[in-house]
């Protein structure tokens, strides 16, 4: 009988593992529950040749970003801090830049987080779309000058990295919803988003494109005041706030996103360190 007992007292041990494993805490969201240990990368100063930024100020901003990661149990370290001595990896002069840092400097099975000055023709960083899938690109590049600053930039790609789109991503969502599976970013609790109807074409420079999108968006900082309307002729209520948009007001995921992340994760087979 108290053999029979202990057995039971196992199984449900075991169970209640699995289950906190599934679930982060109390809030009912699937979770991930892992520490990732990043490999970072900073190129040193053209003036002074020291790092332009230094090892604290990157635990701190690897702190700030784990915050929205929260509610799915994610977490993140400086495990390892790589300076480029090469001081011309500080500004990007051409796109050539991006795949030559990456195979120089990158390492296998890790997140790597390039931090550099700017990229003068994109806006705010780069990353690898669903990179925590593969081996060799789980890779992020955010930059000083970004008006985001480099935690939500951090955020907003990492959230590429573990396959979540723009919320403009397609931009023929319906505002009703209606096709909110297959257009947009294709999660339906982000509303559609005008962005890409602001863009002025051709596109030569990224980052200016982007800055007169959002000029044309907000003329009031952090208050939608455009009107576009979408192919039904309703008027886009877009969230500005969230942090895969090309607003600067992020500040949250929605629950869609936050469980894409963990089931793209978790479909992945590779295991990032």
């Amino acid at each position: 009988m108290n053999k029979l007992f202990s057995i039971l007292l196992l199984v449900l041990l075991f169970s209640n593992i699995s289950e906190a494993q599934d679930i982060f805490k109390t809030t009912g969201f699937p979770a991930i529950n892992k520490n990732f240990n990043l490999m970072v990368h900073v190129p040193v100063d053209s003036v002074s040749r020291e790092p332009i930024v230094s090892a604290s100020f990157i635990d701190s901003i690897l702190d700030e970003t784990a915050k929205y990661f929260e509610p799915i149990g994610l977490t993140l370290d400086n495990c390892e801090l790589n300076i480029i001595d090469n001081y011309t990896f500080g500004t990007f002069v051409d796109s050539l830049r991006i795949p030559e840092i990456h195979v120089l400097y990158r390492k296998p099975r890790r997140i790597n987080l390039f931090i550099i000055e700017d990229i003068p023709f994109l806006h705010c960083g780069t990353s690898t779309f669903n990179g925590i899938q593969t081996i060799n690109d789980a890779n992020i590049i955010i930059e000083r000058d970004c008006q985001d600053g480099y935690v939500l930039q951090l955020a907003h790609h990492l959230g590429h990295l573990f396959g979540l789109y723009d919320t403009y991503h397609n931009g023929d969502e319906l505002v009703d919803g209606s096709n909110c599976e297959t257009a947009g970013d294709e999660l339906c609790d982000t509303p559609a988003d005008p962005f890409l109807q602001a863009i002025m074409r051709p596109i030569i420079n990224e980052q200016i494109a982007y800055e007169l999108a959002i000029f044309r968006i907000m003329r009031v900082e952090c208050e939608y005041t455009a009107r576009f309307d979408d192919a039904n002729d309703d008027p886009y209520k877009p969230d500005i706030r969230n942090i895969m948009s090309a607003y600067p007001c992020k500040c949250k995921f929605t629950d869609n996103q936050l469980r894409k992340m963990v089931e793209n994760y978790n479909q992945s087979l590779f295991k990032q360190f």
